[in-house]
This record gives structure tokens, sequence and C-alpha cells, in this order.
């Protein structure tokens, strides 16, 4: 009989520190899916202590109320209404930043025929939410159980998809493409790749 001692390295991350993994990962797919050339990022500095909060913070600190646009810092509670960047090649632009909640809560019937182009330009603040949040402004819309079809079809899309399937969990990647869930899973099962669990690196 031996004893042997050996050595093991694990790592743990908080939940915040996922939740800033796993908003990266989202934003990496909407742009490999969509190729927007368009990057979002939320964005917004205490008023009272000045601490610029990351963007896991920033939706973390919401507080599911439909009629509160505010989150909260994490380092003094002030809470205070935050930004959301929209950054290009050619331009920078910030406004509201709304939680999932508060965006669904904008959409409406009437809304749900709107051309995308004029979407876009007439309620920026509400398409970019719905986007950040859902992937593309038609999952926005199922949420609230309204039907948006001004959206064209991805291209390609099991391509731009492969490499984020078992990293994001299925219902994102595939609200994000604009296909339905039973594609992405089937896809997923085809290349023999293990579901995305929760907490994972």
């Amino acid at each position: 009989m031996s004893l042997r001692l050996t050595q093991s390295l694990s790592q743990t991350l908080s939940p915040l520190q996922l939740l800033s993994q796993r908003l990266s990962l989202e934003q990496r797919l909407l742009r490999r899916v969509h190729g927007a050339d368009e990057v979002y990022r939320p964005a917004g500095t205490c008023s009272n202590c000045s601490r610029r909060l990351t963007p896991a913070e920033i939706i973390r600190g919401f507080n599911r109320n439909a009629n509160d646009f505010t989150t909260k810092c994490p380092k003094c509670k002030k809470r205070f209404a935050p930004q959301l960047v929209a950054a290009s090649s050619v331009a920078r632009v910030e406004m509201p930043f709304y939680c999932a909640m508060q965006t669904t809560g904008m959409l409406t019937a009437e809304l749900a025929s709107v051309a995308l182009m004029e979407f876009k330009k007439t309620y920026a603040s509400i398409y970019r939410s719905a986007v950040y949040h859902f992937g593309s402004l038609k999952a926005a819309f199922e949420k609230v159980g309204l039907t948006y079809s001004q959206e064209p079809k991805v291209s390609s899309w099991q391509k731009k998809i492969m490499s984020f399937l078992g990293k994001l969990p299925d219902q994102i990647i595939a609200s994000t493409a604009n296909v339905p869930l039973r594609e992405v899973r089937a896809l997923r099962k085809e290349r023999r790749i293990e579901p995305y669990r929760r907490g994972q690196v």
C-alpha cells in the first residue's frame, strides 16, 4: 500500500462573472449570425459615486419593473438610468437601455406590422434593447405572443451557429438565428455536442 498526494486546480466563477461571460458570448453570436455592423454595449456611470458599471452589473441591477427604467449601482445602491451604446465603424450613438421586461412591455400588435428599417429608425431604443436581450426582434415579439414577420431569414445559419452549440442554451441560439428550437437541438445532437449546462465555463 502506498500513499500518494495529488494536486488539482479548479476555477469557480461568481454568478456575475458567469453572466458577464454569457452576455459577451451572446453578442459574438449576434454579430456572427446577422453580420451586424453595430456592436451593442450597456453603459452607465453612477450619478452618486461615479462608479462605471459593467454590462452584467447593469443587467443585474434592473428590478423587473416595467415602469422603472433604472438600474442599481452595486457599490452605493443609488438607482439611475443606464444607456445602450450602439457603435459602428462610422458612428457611436447612446440611447436609453431597457431591461427585457420593459422591452417586451412596449411591443404591441401595431408595432408587429412596422417594417424592419422603419422600426430601427423610429423605435431605435426598443429595437436595440430587443436585439440585445432576445437576439432578434422576432424572438422578442414571440415573448408576448405576437408574430413579427418583417425580419429576413438568416442564410447559412447552420454554419454560423456551429461554434456556439453547447456554449449557449439552444433557445438563445435559435432565437438569434430566427429558426425553430427543434432545428438547433437536432443539429447539436447530430454533431454529438452536449447541451449547455448552466454555470459551465
